[in-house]
């Protein structure tokens, strides 16, 4: 695969296979080097249009390619987003959009309701998702790879169908009603997954979501952010047989696990040999990563592999000397010059 803002995409591909197995030499490495250029802005009457410029966004995207160096590990990857409720406008939400996120309002009162509403692949927002999906494709084939949009399955649609304080009363009330609406839901989850790897893997293009962690095979990022509300029993019973369901439509997974009140799951997590990896992401204001450095020791000894948020190269490096490469996967938010950026690899062990 030859990609014209990233070079060196094969050998960094090849990485990624060894690190999905802990096989990797050296800690992979998710950071760019930007260059200063003053982007374009177009103003738009509302949110909504701003979101749905999709021709504006792909044009804002490959201007920021050309002013961005893509090394070590990184990738040119455009994520065609529409905001983290989409899966649910299959059930009949509508999405309302904001400068930096989107979201729904509950459309049911309670899941015995939710076992009547039927998924529609015909909505409106689900249909411009794959035009936008297939926009992306087009124009970047040989450019960028496209990224399959966040779908937020098994209980975040409940969650967001019925909103997420009636779903936890009826995870309170009614155990088995909340299993049943999730159970309900999940084959349809498992549809839209299909549907949207399948049409980036006609490309031939490696699978990735917002999480870049691209697999010449099927990828997959199972999560549940609900799940921060619940005990690990309830979650056991209700919510972890529709994650099963979604990964035996996979090669590979890697776990979203969003923020401390989830940490209590990692365990149970940690026993499911389709999960590969482990995404912590411990919050604003719970860092620096080293400060976490037990759970990555616990996802390492499982065997599975992991991305750190590191929040400053002394964070990346003091984290190295405790874990090693084996499984490692940095992701710098952070930009540095280019001198410093090939220091901080340099010193790492890990390839421009």
């Amino acid at each position: 695969m030859e990609l014209l803002y990233k070079p060196n995409a094969e050998a960094s591909l090849d990485r990624f296979e060894s690190w999905w197995k802990c096989e990797n030499e050296a800690p992979l490495v998710d950071i760019r080097v930007p260059q200063p250029y003053d982007p374009p802005r177009k103003s738009y009457p509302s949110q909504r249009g701003a979101w749905l410029d999709f021709g504006g966004r792909l044009e804002r995207f490959e201007e920021d390619c050309r002013h961005t160096d893509f090394v070590a590990d990184s990738f040119p990857a455009f994520n065609p987003n529409l905001g983290p409720d989409l899966l649910s406008t299959l059930w009949g939400t509508q999405i309302q959009f904001a400068p930096d996120t989107s979201w729904v309002s509950p459309i049911a009162r309670s899941c015995e309701e939710v076992l009547d509403l039927r998924a529609d692949f015909g909505s409106p927002f689900w249909q411009e998702a794959l035009r936008f999906t297939r926009m992306s494709l087009e124009r970047g084939q040989g450019k960028w790879l496209t990224c399959f949009h966040d779908l937020h399955p098994n209980a975040d649609i409940p969650s967001a169908l019925i909103g997420p304080e009636t779903l936890c009363l009826e995870f309170a009330d009614d155990l088995n009603a909340a299993r049943k609406a999730i159970e309900s839901v999940t084959p349809d989850c498992v549809r839209a997954y299909e549907t949207l790897h399948g049409m980036i893997a006609e490309t031939g293009q490696p699978s990735l979501t917002w999480l870049p962690a691209p697999h010449r095979g099927r990828m997959y990022v199972p999560q549940c952010d609900f799940s921060a509300m619940i005990s690990t029993d309830m979650f056991v019973e209700a919510v972890l047989p529709s994650i099963r369901a979604e990964l035996e439509a996979t090669d590979r997974g890697i776990y979203h696990l969003d923020g401390p009140d989830a940490l209590r799951h990692l365990d149970v997590l940690l026993e499911i040999p389709e999960i590969h990896g482990i995404q912590w992401v411990y919050g604003a204001g719970n860092g620096p990563a080293l400060r976490w450095a037990h759970v990555y020791q616990r996802i390492q000894k499982a065997g599975k592999c992991m991305q750190i948020l590191a929040e400053t190269p002394e964070d990346a490096l003091a984290l190295h000397r405790i874990l090693g490469p084996e499984g490692v996967l940095y992701a710098m938010g952070f930009g540095l010059p280019k001198e410093e950026t090939l220091d901080l690899l340099e010193a790492l062990g890990s390839p421009a």
